[in-house]
């Protein structure tokens, strides 16, 4: 009798074991499951992240073996500089999360329009002020940048600027960029053109902003320009003193017009002969576009 208890209890007793083991490793297959669904999503996310772009005023976090940086750009818009051809500014704000120093300048930005590399332009003075000079920046320092490069935004459809080439902010996307290719633009304008035809006896006829030399032009007569208009308004200032175009649909429309007289090269033109007005008028419009 004390023979059968013993062997039930010990036959109990293995089944326990039995099935206690086969919990244990359900529990460990279930854990191992959602450790690599874990690991999945966070590949996704990943994934996800490299894909994602940014825009003016968001912050972004680069990162490299020994370095945590966090950028933002704060603001960009195009502007003529002197002699120099259509430009852009870029301006930014950097934060060392790191615990090492960091080198931060504009060779931390790298600038594509149309997916083509343009190059960074140091400039030692301009209507923004100079080309920031790199600094290094002690771990939780700060410090806000500017940089500068050869764009015109009139011609480009995509600008993109790429950080450490890891974030990419874009700052400009539309359909075309070329303004003498966008027929919908000119059909969009046709009011605006016949205004350029006017043959009436009052010389303001011919101006798209007449006193754009002499007094601030408003906010409210820039609105009313079209893009193609506000584009023509910058480059009516430098016109009226004699600033020959590159561009033939800018200079065959100024050569229409019975006040000018080019007789500058582009890259003669000394920007020095613009007053206050007309270096306030041309930043207000290349900022409005």
């Amino acid at each position: 009798m004390k023979k059968r208890v013993i062997s039930g209890m010990i036959f109990c007793f293995l089944i326990s074991c039995l099935i206690t083991g086969c919990e244990t490793k359900k529990k460990v297959v279930t854990a191992t499951k959602q450790s690599n669904d874990t690991k999945k999503d966070s590949v996704a996310t990943e994934e996800n992240s490299e894909d994602k772009t940014y825009s003016v005023g968001e912050a972004v976090t680069v990162q490299g073996e020994k370095t945590k940086l966090e950028f933002t750009i704060t603001d960009y818009g195009s502007f003529y500089n002197g002699h120099s051809p259509a430009m852009i500014y870029i301006k930014y704000h950097a934060k060392n999360l790191g615990k090492n120093a960091e080198i931060i300048g504009q060779n931390n930005f790298s600038i594509y329009a149309d997916d083509y590399a343009v190059n960074n332009t140091t400039l030692e003075d301009s209507m923004y002020g100079p080309t920031s000079d790199d600094v290094e920046l002690a771990s939780g320092k700060m410090a806000n940048g500017i940089f500068f490069a050869q764009v015109d935004t009139e011609e480009v459809a995509t600008l993109e600027v790429k950080i450490n080439d890891q974030k990419t902010y874009v700052l400009q996307h539309r359909k075309s960029g070329n303004l003498q290719n966008t027929e919908s633009q000119d059909t969009e304008n046709n009011n605006s053109n016949d205004d350029y035809d006017d043959t009436s006896d009052t010389d303001d006829s011919e101006y798209i902003l007449p006193n754009s030399d002499s007094e601030y032009v408003s906010t409210d007569e820039i609105d009313e320009l079209s893009a193609r208009d506000k584009r023509l308004a910058i480059n009516e200032i430098y016109a009226r003193h004699g600033r020959k175009f590159d561009n033939a649909e800018i200079r065959e429309y100024f050569e229409s017009q019975s006040w000018y007289d080019g007789t500058i090269d582009a890259e003669d033109f000394d920007e020095s002969v613009l007053n206050k007005y007309e270096q306030a008028n041309i930043k207000k419009i290349a900022d409005s576009q």
